[in-house]
């Protein structure tokens, strides 16, 4: 999975780096890509700036730890017994 975020913030976790495109404005254009040493990369878009992406061993799952499967973007996280997604607050797994 690849992370996609900006100004710290994860916008989505995607499988190819390409559905990018599908989370911006339609006539956005892509002025520059910067790769790091490390693997990850930076893009230039015309109106909304940069994005970074990078490699994520993270899986969509309902334990703590997982992307959501719900939003793609939150984290599941145990909140008072449940796996909660911290960006959705959807709760998918809830013990007795």
């Amino acid at each position: 999975m690849n992370r996609i975020y900006k100004d710290d913030r994860t916008i989505k976790y995607v499988k190819d780096v390409r559905d990018i495109q599908k989370y911006l404005p339609d006539d956005e254009v892509l002025l520059s890509v910067k790769m790091n040493d490390d693997g990850s990369r930076k893009m230039l878009y015309e109106k909304t700036g940069w994005y970074h992406i990078s490699k994520s061993n993270k899986v969509k799952g309902i334990y703590e730890g997982n992307i959501c499967p719900m939003c793609e973007s939150g984290e599941m996280i145990d909140m008072a017994g449940c796996m909660t997604c911290n960006n959705c607050m959807a709760q998918l797994k809830c013990g007795l």
